[in-house]
C-alpha cells in the first residue's frame, strides 16, 4: 500500500495538473472567442481604436528606445502623458509587452488580451482560495472572463485593465484576513499598485473603497465560538487589529507603487486640464449613471446590443455602463448559496454591498451617490457612477463562489435536499431572467437582426442550468459528469454571448480595420520631431469618421486639437478663432513680444485677450505666473484687477512672429537658437505644464505660462540660445522606488511560496 506521504503527493500533483489544463483552458476559450482579433480580421474599436491604441504605440516605441513615456509633442500642442494614468506609461506589463511587440496595433491587441486573460486567471485563483476545484474554479472564471463588463468596456482599455485586477486583489486582500498572514496584505497593496499604473483612476479610487467593506464585513461577520468573555473580547480585538493592519498594508505599498503617476498628474494637471480636481457635484453624479431597467441586462448580453445599436433603451448613458450580464450559472450558484444558508451574515453583507453599489450605479436616481460625494471627500474626483456596478457584479462572483461550495461538497455524498435547493434556485432565476427579458424585447419594435439567435442562447444558457440540475437530481450517475457538464455549460454560454457582444463593443472589420491598415503601413516609430521642424496641424485630417481620434500619434504628426480627456477650455476654443489658431498652427509659430500683461488666466481676461487679438488681427501676449496657472479650473473666477487688467490687455500692441534655428525637438526637449528684436517676451506655442524648465544662454529661466495654454519667458535682444527640458514631479525617484518596491514584493513572494511549498511537501515512503 502506498503511504499517506505519497497519497498526498500523487494528490498535490494531480491538482496542480487540472490547474495547469484549466487555465489553459481558458486561454484557449478566450482566444477562439476573439479569433478574428487574433488573426488580425478584426480590430478593436471605439476608444481602444482612436485614443488607448495610439497611447499604446507611443509607451512602446519609447520603450523599444529604451526611454519612458513623459511628454507627448503630437497631440494637443503637447500633452503630459506620463501624468495620465490611463495610458501605462509607468506600467510594467505595457512596457514589457510595447518593448516586445514594438509600437504596432498587433502589441496592443496582445497586450488587451494578456491583461483580459489575467483578469480571468485572478477569478480562478480567487475561486481555488475558496476550496474549489479546478473544475469549479474554471466555470466561475470563464463567466466573469465573458461578463458584460468587460465586453461592454472592451473598448475603454483602462477601465477593463482596472477591472482585471480586482480578483487578484481580492484574493490576496481576503488571504490575510482569513489566515492572518500579513504578507499577503502586502501582496494586495502590490497589486492594487500595479492596477492603476495604467487603469481608470476611478475604479483605482473604487476598490480602495471595496476593500475597507470587505474588511469591515470579515470584521463584523467572523464566525462566533463559545468562549469566556475576555477570551471573546482578546478574539474581537485582535480581528479588528489585523483589518486595521491589512489595509493600512494595502494603502501604503500600494500608494507608493502608483505614486510615479499620480503625484505627477496632480503635479502637472494642475495648470494643463481644467479637470484635475474635484469635479462638480452634478457632474460626478449624472454623468453616465446606470438606469434602473439596465438591470435586465443580467438576463442577455444582447439587450445592451439592442440598446446601442437598435432601440434606445436607456438614452441617457453610453451603452458601455449598461451591461451586468454574468452568464446564467453564476447568478444561479449565487441564489443558491443563500438557499443552502439563508442565515450567513457574511453573505448577506455581500448582498448589501451589491445593493449598495447599484444604488450608488443609478447616480442622480437615487440619494445614495450624492451622500457618498457629500461625506466621502475621495468620490468626488471622478464621475460615471456607472462604473460601481463592477463590484455589485464581484459580490455576486464571491456568492457563486460560495455556491459552488456547496455543489462539489454535494458531490462527495450530499442528500438530495441540497440538488432540490440548486434546481429551485436555477428555476427562480432563469423565471426572473425570462420576465426580464421578455418585458423588453416584447415591447421594442426594433430587436434588431440577430434577436432569433440571442433568443435561442438565452433558452440553451438558462434552461441549460435548469437541466444540470434536474439530472443531478433525479439521476444520481449524472452527478458523476457534473463537473464537465457545469464547464461546457459555462463555455458555451460564453462564446454564444460574447459572440453576440463582440459585434457591438469590441472589435470589427469595417471602418476600424481600414483605418488601422493605413495606419500599420505609415507607423513611424521616431521619436525625433527635428527633422519635420515645428509644423503643426489643427488636426489629423485623413480617415477621420466624424469623432475624436489620435490616429495621428503613431504616424508622428503634430496637432493642435485631436481626443484629448486633459481638457482645457481655453484651448478648446482656439481653433474658433481664425487668429488664435494661426499663432498655433503651421511652421512659424514662435512670437515675440515688447509688451504683455502679467495677468491670471480667468476668462474675464480670456475674452479680452480674444478681442484684442481679433482687433489687431495677431495675436497680443498674456503672461501667466506658474502659480497662477492651476487657476484655468475656476470659471468666472472675480479679481480686485478685473477691470485694470483688461484695460492693460486692450491696450496691448501685437506680438510679432519670429524666425528660429531648431537645434532638437523630440518629446521631452525643445532647442533653437533665436534673434530677439528686443528685450521682451518669447511665446512659444507649446503647452505649458509644471514639469517643464528652461535655460537661456545656459542661465536658468523661469517658464511663465504664456497665453492662457502655452509658454513664454523673458528674453534679451540679440541672439538668443533656449533650451526646453521636461521632467515631471518626482521623476525618476518616484518611479524607481515605485518599481523597486514592486519587484522587493515579487521576489519575496517566490520565495515565500518555495520556502512554503518545501517545508509542506510530504516526506517520501
Amino acid at each position: 500500500m502506498e503511504s499517506a506521504g505519497v497519497a498526498d503527493r500523487k494528490f498535490a500533483g494531480s491538482l496542480l495538473v487540472s490547474s495547469v489544463l484549466a487555465l489553459c483552458a481558458l486561454a484557449a476559450v478566450l482566444l477562439v472567442g476573439n479569433i478574428k482579433l487574433v488573426t488580425g480580421e478584426n480590430t478593436l474599436v471605439w476608444d481602444a481604436e482612436g485614443f488607448f491604441a495610439p497611447a499604446f504605440t507611443l509607451v512602446a516605441d519609447h520603450a523599444r528606445a529604451g526611454k519612458i513615456l513623459r511628454w507627448n509633442l503630437w497631440s494637443s500642442a503637447g500633452s503630459p502623458d506620463y501624468a495620465e494614468p490611463e495610458f501605462g506609461a509607468t506600467s510594467p506589463l505595457a512596457i514589457f509587452v510595447g518593448a516586445i511587440g514594438g509600437g504596432t496595433e498587433t502589441a496592443f491587441s496582445a497586450y488587451v488580451l494578456l491583461f483580459w486573460y489575467l483578469g480571468g486567471v485572478g477569478v480562478f485563483l480567487l475561486a481555488r482560495s475558496f476550496d474549489l476545484r479546478p473544475w469549479a474554479a474554471l466555470a466561475i472564471a470563464l463567466g466573469v472572463m465573458f461578463c458584460g463588463f468587460y465586453t461592454g468596456h472592451a473598448g475603454h482599455t483602462s477601465h477593463i485593465y482596472s477591472f482585471a485586477w480586482i480578483p487578484w486583489i481580492l484574493w490576496r486582500f481576503d488571504v490575510a484576513l482569513r489566515t492572518g498572514r500579513l504578507w499577503a496584505a502586502v501582496e494586495a497593496g502590490a497589486l492594487w499598485g500595479v492596477s492603476a499604473l495604467g487603469g481608470y483612476p476611478e475604479l483605482t479610487i473604487l476598490t480602495a473603497g471595496f476593500l475597507f467593506l470587505w474588511a469591515a464585513g470579515r470584521f463584523a461577520c467572523a464566525d462566533r465560538v463559545p468562549a469566556e468573555a475576555a477570551e471573546n473580547s482578546a478574539s474581537t480585538l485582535r480581528r479588528l487589529a489585523l483589518c486595521l493592519a491589512s489595509l493600512v498594508l494595502v494603502a501604503l505599498v500600494g500608494t507608493a507603487i502608483l505614486a510615479p503617476s499620480y503625484v505627477a498628474f496632480f503635479s502637472e494637471g494642475y495648470g494643463y486640464s481644467n479637470r484635475v480636481g474635484p469635479r462638480a457635484r452634478e457632474d460626478a453624479i449624472n454623468s453616465m449613471p446606470m438606469p434602473p431597467g439596465a438591470l435586465a441586462t443580467f438576463s442577455s448580453t444582447y439587450l445592451d446590443n439592442i440598446n446601442i445599436y437598435y432601440t434606445r433603451l436607456w438614452p441617457t448613458t453610453d451603452g458601455a455602463f449598461t451591461n451586468i450580464y454574468l452568464g446564467a450559472l453564476i447568478p444561479v450558484l449565487a441564489l443558491f448559496a443563500f438557499l443552502e444558508r439563508p442565515v450567513s451574515a457574511w453573505r448577506w453583507w455581500l448582498l448589501g454591498i451589491s445593493m449598495f453599489a447599484v444604488l450608488c450605479a443609478a447616480g442622480g436616481q437615487t440619494p445614495v451617490r450624492g451622500w457618498l460625494y457629500d461625506h466621502v471627500p475621495p468620490t468626488r474626483y471622478f464621475r460615471h457612477p456607472g462604473e460601481f456596478r463592477a463590484y455589485a457584479m464581484m459580490c455576486v462572483v464571491v456568492l457563486a463562489m460560495l455556491g459552488m461550495q456547496h455543489v462539489q461538497a454535494a458531490l462527495n455524498g450530499g442528500s438530495k435536499r441540497t440538488f432540490r435547493r440548486l434546481l429551485a434556485a436555477a428555476l427562480i432565476t432563469t423565471a426572473a431572467a425570462g420576465a426580464a427579458y421578455a418585458h423588453v424585447v416584447l415591447n421594442i419594435s426594433n430587436r434588431g437582426p440577430l434577436f432569433q439567435r440571442a433568443t435561442a442562447f438565452f433558452a440553451v444558457s438558462w434552461l441549460g442550468t435548469i437541466a444540470i440540475a434536474l439530472l443531478a437530481l433525479c439521476i444520481p450517475r449524472a452527478r458523476r459528469v457534473l463537473p464537465v457538464m457545469l464547464v461546457a455549460l459555462a463555455v458555451v454560454d460564453g462564446l454564444t454571448s460574447f459572440s453576440l457582444a463582440s459585434r457591438a463593443t469590441v472589435s470589427g472589420n469595417i471602418r476600424a480595420r481600414a483605418v488601422w491598415d493605413n495606419i500599420n503601413a505609415a507607423h513611424d516609430g521616431k521619436l525625433d520631431q527635428t527633422p519635420k521642424g515645428l509644423h503643426r496641424d489643427l488636426e489629423f485630417t485623413r480617415w477621420i469618421d466624424n469623432y475624436h481620434n489620435n490616429h495621428n500619434i503613431p504616424m508622428r504628426v503634430a496637432t493642435l486639437t485631436g481626443y484629448d480627456v486633459m481638457t482645457n477650455r481655453f484651448k478648446d476654443d482656439f481653433p474658433s478663432h481664425p487668429v488664435l489658431l494661426g499663432m498655433s498652427t503651421g511652421s512659424e509659430r514662435i512670437w515675440f513680444a515688447r509688451d504683455a500683461a502679467l495677468l491670471p488666466p480667468t476668462d474675464t481676461f480670456y475674452a479680452a485677450f480674444v478681442r484684442r487679438s481679433e482687433e489687431l488681427g495677431a495675436p497680443v501676449a498674456l503672461v501667466h505666473r506658474p502659480e497662477d496657472m492651476p487657476k484655468i479650473r475656476e470659471h468666472n473666477l472675480q479679481t480686485s484687477q478685473d477691470g485694470e487688467g483688461v484695460r492693460d490687455i486692450l491696450r496691448l500692441p501685437a506680438a510679432e512672429r519670429v524666425q528660429v534655428n531648431l537645434l532638437r525637438y523630440t518629446p521631452n526637449h525643445l532647442d533653437f537658437q533665436v534673434n530677439s528684436p528686443g528685450d521682451g517676451w518669447l511665446l512659444v506655442t507649446d503647452r505649458w505644464a509644471r514639469g517643464w524648465k528652461a535655460r537661456v544662454n545656459g542661465r536658468p529661466a523661469e517658464v511663465f505660462g504664456g497665453d492662457f495654454i502655452f509658454r513664454a519667458l523673458r528674453v534679451a535682444a540679440g541672439k538668443n540660445t533656449v533650451q526646453f527640458s521636461y521632467r515631471p514631479a518626482g521623476y525618476p525617484w518616484l518611479l524607481m522606488l515605485s518599481w523597486g518596491i514592486l519587484a522587493g514584493v515579487c521576489v519575496t513572494s517566490i520565495r515565500r511560496q518555495q520556502l512554503y511549498t518545501h517545508q509542506n511537501r510530504p516526506p517520501l515512503a
